[in-house]
């Protein structure tokens, strides 16, 4: 077994384009894969334990992701990955999952903003300025190289001026910092909310334009308008059946069937779309059984021996 650490996975210094090239396997191979409902087990002030599951028969891989949640800790979003090989059942790594967690939402946000946003975009506008945000402005930089884009940011402490800083090479993106929810939303082509804790209802239908893109990372907070929104994209129906008011989304559709042309995505450049990308566990473990390869490749962590049982009876 390998321990793989978050500077492990960093030291790697694998390419956006690589990363993002994964999440579209990931969706791809969704269909074959076993995915189980999250288990989660949450506490008050939006502390949880969540565990996550899943098997890639394409990969031969069998993982378990868990996320944990606490507000007054660093980070408050925390987790670990644990990757089993399919055939000898045993366990192959124990890494940080916090890379892997970050990578690949912003992956999932910028694949949503390929297939579903406008086709000429000019904004886009984040609020919960964490790293979330910070990753999917890195992924967004690199898949749509060039390309010139107002970027609005929800004031909230010191984040947007802290956010402006890490990109000011970056001459193709035009920051702008709102007061408020509904000036950050009026105007916008793609809405992303990273936010990690809602107790209420975050906006107004009427504050969405027409071609709108809704992106709620951690699908918080917009129980009150997803269902008058045109089409509701998912990752996944049965992990999405936990939020409110799940049955009355109207025009309700996974993001793999739009991949693999199996459904239609956005009509004309009135519909209002919102992608719900709740994140799966099969996201998580494609991109840890594509780490461990890289660090096997490199050869520099060594294996961690558990000593484990060989005798049926062992007392």
């Amino acid at each position: 077994m390998k321990i793989i650490t978050h500077e492990d996975i960093i030291n790697l210094d694998i390419d956006y384009k690589e990363l993002y090239s994964w999440i579209k396997d990931s969706f791809i191979q969704k269909n074959s894969a076993i995915l189980p409902n999250k288990i989660s087990i949450t506490g008050e002030g939006g502390k949880f334990f969540n565990t996550m599951p899943s098997v890639s028969t394409v990969n031969d891989v069998f993982g378990v992701k868990v996320v944990t949640r606490k507000q007054d800790r660093k980070p408050t979003i925390d987790s670990q990955i644990y990757l089993y090989d399919l055939e000898s059942y045993n366990i192959k790594a124990v890494m940080d999952g916090n890379y892997i967690t970050a990578m690949r939402t912003a992956c999932v946000s910028t694949l949503a903003i390929e297939k579903l946003a406008v086709k000429n975009f000019e904004t886009i506008s984040f609020m919960g300025l964490g790293l979330v945000s910070v990753t999917t402005l890195k992924i967004i930089e690199k898949i749509f190289e060039g390309r010139k884009l107002t970027i609005k940011l929800l004031k909230y402490k010191n984040q947007a001026e802290e956010l402006i800083e890490k990109f000011k090479e970056n001459n193709n993106f035009n920051f702008v910092i709102s007061n408020s929810v509904e000036e950050l939303i009026n105007g916008s082509d793609v809405v992303i909310s990273a936010i990690t804790y809602a107790d209420g209802y975050i906006s107004e239908f009427d504050w969405y334009k027409e071609g709108a893109l809704l992106l709620p990372v951690h699908v918080k907070g917009f129980s009150n308008v997803d269902k008058l929104f045109d089409k509701v994209y998912m990752d996944d129906f049965d992990n999405m059946k936990v939020i409110e008011g799940f049955d009355l989304i109207k025009n309700k559709c996974e993001l793999t069937d739009l991949l693999l042309d199996e459904t239609k995505g956005r009509k004309d450049d009135k519909e209002k779309i919102i992608s719900y990308n709740v994140g799966l566990s099969t996201h998580d473990i494609l991109f840890a059984n594509n780490i461990y390869k890289k660090v096997n490749e490199k050869g520099n962590i060594e294996e961690v021996k558990l000593n484990q049982i060989n005798e049926k009876i062992w007392i």
